[in-house]
């Protein structure tokens, strides 16, 4: 199983839609699919690794104000993916400014998905702003 860190991980919030995104620039593969699962998208590359994570209805879905999010978020997270058990876990924590208080909001996930099967086992650490 693969185990990669995303220290440089970025996050790009699109207030109209309300999308969080999680990637990493220094990623080198290519963009060749997405998997749609629930209220996020996993993008994988040609080889079937993860390049980004997008977060759908953030704001709901996180708990926080639309506004929060559109500036000031750090992310920290876990992901693992276990092709064998076609199985996703997710557990990020995100913290937002708002109003002059920082708010925590976490989201845990635990998956199983046919569709999981083509997606690299791995597990990541992600630490974006």
């Amino acid at each position: 199983m693969a185990e990669f860190k995303w220290n440089d991980g970025k996050i790009d919030y699109d207030f109209e839609n309300d999308s969080l995104l999680i990637y990493s620039p220094s990623h080198r593969g290519e963009y060749a699919k997405s998997y749609s699962i629930e209220d996020f998208i996993i993008d994988v590359d040609d080889q079937n690794q993860v390049i980004s994570y997008e977060f759908l209805n953030a704001a709901e879905l996180f708990g926080v104000p639309k506004s929060a999010l559109n500036k000031g978020i750090h992310v920290k997270g876990k992901f693992n993916i276990e092709r064998q058990k076609k199985r996703i876990n997710i557990e990020i924590q995100l913290v937002v400014k708002y109003r002059n208080k920082q708010l925590q909001s976490n989201y845990v996930r635990d998956l199983v998905r046919d569709d999981l099967k083509n997606i690299k086992s791995s597990k990541a650490s992600i630490s974006a702003s």
